[in-house]
């Protein structure tokens, strides 16, 4: 296995920010319950963080993976082909998660409805299909493609933070408990993996001219060079 020293440096800053994503969840998990670490974060909650977190977690809707697959048609083919990959592996892994093996898994609602507790502005009402997070699998998702993308290490933090504040979201609006955000992010990660994986080291579309281009053919897109500040063809 390659040593993390041998890696990119680039890449080694948004292994090392994964991981400690990684190691503070698993600590939370641990000394925290579902109900518990639901009810810290609504201790917080108040009209003046609604409309953002109602806001931010739309970040996480699947939607987005499309969207961005077809923005990426004027920058690359590859990088649509690659986005739209990841959009079937994070379908087919929701599907199978929530409507087959955990179909019974309820969403804090269920559970504490009945509390006094604060229930935000514009929060939806759903009680079924709560592990694991799609929201947090989408935004992960995208997060590592645009990092794959550019790899830089400011794409990296940018793309991390606007993740983790989705993940918060879907407990701050009681859309699922710690456990569904925490391994909705690493499903996230891991299927983006896989598909970059299986794109590039068995079927190498990376390497395919005409995958190369863009929709708008022999035009160059110019994208940002977020290392040297300025825009850089490709």
């Amino acid at each position: 296995m390659m040593k993390l020293n041998n890696l990119d440096s680039n890449v080694r800053y948004a292994v090392q920010l994964f991981t400690g994503f990684v190691v503070i969840g698993a600590i939370l998990l641990f000394i925290f319950s579902d109900i518990e670490f639901s009810i810290l974060v609504n201790k917080y909650s108040n009209p003046f963080l609604d409309p953002f977190f109602n806001g931010i977690t739309q970040l996480g809707l699947g939607a987005l993976l499309a969207v961005l697959a077809v923005v990426l048609l004027f920058i690359r083919y590859y990088y649509a082909i690659l986005c739209a990959g990841i959009l079937l592996v994070s379908g087919i892994v929701t599907f199978v998660f929530k409507k087959i093996l955990f179909a019974d898994a309820m969403r804090p609602l269920f559970f504490l409805s009945g509390k006094q507790l604060r229930f935000p502005i514009g929060m939806e009402e759903h009680f079924k299909h709560s592990f694991p997070s799609g929201h947090t699998m989408t935004i992960f998702a995208i997060a590592f493609i645009l990092f794959w993308i550019y790899k830089n290490s400011r794409v990296a933090t940018i793309n991390f933070t606007l993740a983790v504040f989705v993940g918060i979201s879907r407990i701050y609006l009681f859309q699922h408990f710690l456990i569904d955000v925490y391994f909705g992010a690493i499903l996230g990660i891991a299927e983006s993996i896989f598909v970059v994986w299986l794109f590039e080291n068995k079927f190498r579309l990376h390497q395919i001219k005409i995958l190369r281009k863009s929709i708008l053919s022999n035009k160059r897109i110019p994208q940002w060079d977020f290392n040297k500040g300025k825009m850089a063809p490709q």
